[in-house]
């Protein structure tokens, strides 16, 4: 028989050498005092000014005009902007 311990036995061991339970409620996940969860998600509005090659190619685009820095380097036509 070998002096490995069986499977069970190795994954009983990885268990049992975990953090204690008080610190898993101090988790720097969770919401301090007087924070909600919700106030934690903040939403940024999306710009809609980028150019329209851009806008399709799902790209941060620079913005510069008349033609953006990513259609000169990907070598695209830039369509230009919306009002």
């Amino acid at each position: 028989m070998s002096d490995e311990p069986s499977p069970d036995l190795k994954r009983e061991d990885r268990t049992s050498s975990s953090a204690p339970a008080e610190d898993a409620t101090n988790s720097t996940d969770a919401p301090k005092e007087g924070e909600s969860s919700t106030a934690s998600k903040v939403s940024r509005k999306r710009t809609k000014t980028g150019c329209l090659t851009c806008r399709k190619r799902r790209i941060k685009c620079g913005e510069q005009r008349p033609i953006c820095a990513n259609c000169i380097k990907s070598k695209r036509s830039c369509e230009g902007y919306n009002q």
